[in-house]
């Protein structure tokens, strides 16, 4: 997507509605890039995707077929999912890994924008065998002191 060389935005800095100039596009980002404001020379991060762009994105997201989300589910790219705590639809676009090589999908949502979540994520249960329950814990104190 080619991004505007002049955009009409509104300069928090200055406080008015001017017409911003391309200073630097960000790498890797097309949504996003460097304007600034000609009036106040305030460098601002904007949005360069317009409100009928925006809205063209939303309504691709058929908000019937969707999966519910939960981290123990494998997803796939361009599956719609339901996140119940943010209340919101969203689109996952991307796969990745975290630091500490778990799974994790990259959502883009109508409101909240992208997020990083887990998939497939197992918690590591331990078996019987190895855990020390309360009664053993308790029983090896009452041995300590009987020593002492």
């Amino acid at each position: 997507m080619k991004k505007a060389r002049i955009l009409e935005k509104y300069c928090n800095y200055c406080d008015q509605t001017t017409k911003m100039v391309l200073v630097n596009n960000i790498e890797g980002d097309n949504e996003k890039a460097w304007y600034r404001c000609p009036k106040c020379h305030h460098l601002a991060l904007l949005n360069v995707i317009n409100e009928n762009e925006k809205n063209t994105i939303q309504e691709k997201i058929q908000k019937s077929e969707y999966k519910l989300y939960k981290p123990d589910i494998t997803f796939s790219i361009g599956e719609i999912i339901y996140h119940d705590a943010f209340d919101d639809y969203g689109k996952v676009i991307k796969k990745d890994t975290t630091s500490d090589g778990n799974r994790a999908i990259i959502v883009k949502f109508e409101k909240l924008g992208e997020r990083k979540l887990l998939e497939d994520f197992k918690q590591n249960i331990q078996s019987e065998d190895n855990m020390i329950n309360n009664t053993q814990i308790i029983n090896l104190n009452e041995n300590r002191e009987e020593v002492n």
